[in-house]
């Protein structure tokens, strides 16, 4: 597994151009030749040898000799922009790094709930609102900073097989009060045939009803599209437990 390490300051701005961190990202699996490296980030074998160019410079990433389209990529560490990195990127940088980073995290996730890494039943999946005041917010992100580290201190402790791969994402952002879509009940448990398709339904009718606003709302169309799946899925698999049992009821 690549380690963690705080890029100076001097380098957050090259590790923070979008195409890096993707890369860095799609590295995350393990090693990937050059064409895999560029289905995954939708690029070409001579744009990933560019942008990988830095990482390399910077330790981050290793790749194999020969032609671009011939060479094997590989994350020796990742970046972590701790806050005197992360305060000396312009604006325009910090916001180009959080919707890289946000857009593989989505990715990420929605490939997980479909090959069951949602299952387990003491994953942790929250979204919560708080209220806070400038001392507030600052201790908030010192708690998530302190998990950080506690959770890299834990992942280089001696591990026993069978090992889990997990992967922990941390958000605190201000979140303005008018950005976020409406609350909505959380898929949960399992759904019947009839269950599922009767949320489809509610879902589809509220995607419908989104998209024919004169200002379609991009995030509510995201998140009621990722409840959508939830709910597919999940009457998919009980569904799949439940069909047996009724051929043999038959």
């Amino acid at each position: 597994m690549p380690a963690r390490t705080d890029v100076a300051a001097e380098f957050a701005s090259a590790v923070a151009e979008p195409m890096r961190l993707r890369l860095l990202g799609a590295l995350g699996d393990g090693p990937k030749t050059a064409a895999a490296l560029a289905a995954a980030v939708q690029t070409d074998a001579r744009s990933v040898a560019r942008h990988a160019r830095p990482l390399q410079r910077l330790g981050l990433v290793e790749a194999s000799g020969g032609p671009p389209h011939q060479r094997v990529y590989t994350a020796v560490r990742y970046p972590t922009l701790y806050d005197d990195a992360w305060d000396r990127l312009p604006v325009p940088a910090r916001r180009a790094a959080a919707a890289s980073a946000l857009t593989h995290w989505h990715a990420s996730a929605a490939t997980a709930v479909d090959d069951g890494g949602f299952d387990r039943r003491d994953m942790h999946l929250t979204r919560t609102t708080f209220e806070f005041d400038e001392a507030g917010w600052r201790r908030a992100a010192a708690i998530l900073m302190d998990a950080l580290h506690r959770l890299s201190e834990l992942a280089d402790e001696p591990v026993e097989q069978p090992t889990v791969r997990a992967t922990g994402m941390m958000l605190l952002f201000d979140a303005p009060r008018d950005a976020s879509p409406p609350e909505r009940d959380e898929p949960h448990g399992e759904f019947s045939h009839a269950e599922g398709l009767e949320r489809a339904i509610d879902l589809a009718e509220s995607l419908q009803e989104a998209v024919t606003r004169e200002a379609t709302p991009w995030p509510e169309l995201v998140a009621l599209a990722d409840e959508l799946r939830v709910v597919a899925r999940a009457a998919m698999v009980e569904q799949s437990r439940t069909a047996p049992q009724s051929a043999v009821n038959r």
